[in-house]
């Protein structure tokens, strides 16, 4: 992701598989107090579970456009995340 982003946190809560048979995770994650889902496929060498917190980066114009930062665990659970995320990653 290019350009204007911001930075919260989003929360793995539940692993299935996809409609061709494919591991999937589903996370969710709070923008302005909503909350948005998204998903990706795991493939292989990735390795979480339900409850695992990654970073995401979003666009504040419209938050469904995210990411889930996977190789940026969140290591720490005392956070202050601003209602519209970080600006920057911290």
């Amino acid at each position: 992701m290019n350009g204007n982003h911001r930075y919260t946190i989003g929360t793995i809560y539940k692993i299935d598989a996809t409609a061709e048979g494919l591991p999937a995770a589903d996370f969710n994650y709070m923008v302005k107090g909503k909350r948005y889902s998204s998903f990706f496929s795991i493939t292989k060498g990735i390795s979480v579970k339900a409850g695992d917190k990654y970073w995401v980066i979003f666009y504040p114009d419209n938050p469904k456009n995210s990411d889930i930062l996977l190789d940026d665990p969140v290591l720490t659970y005392n956070i202050d995340l601003p209602e519209d995320g970080y600006a920057a990653h911290p």
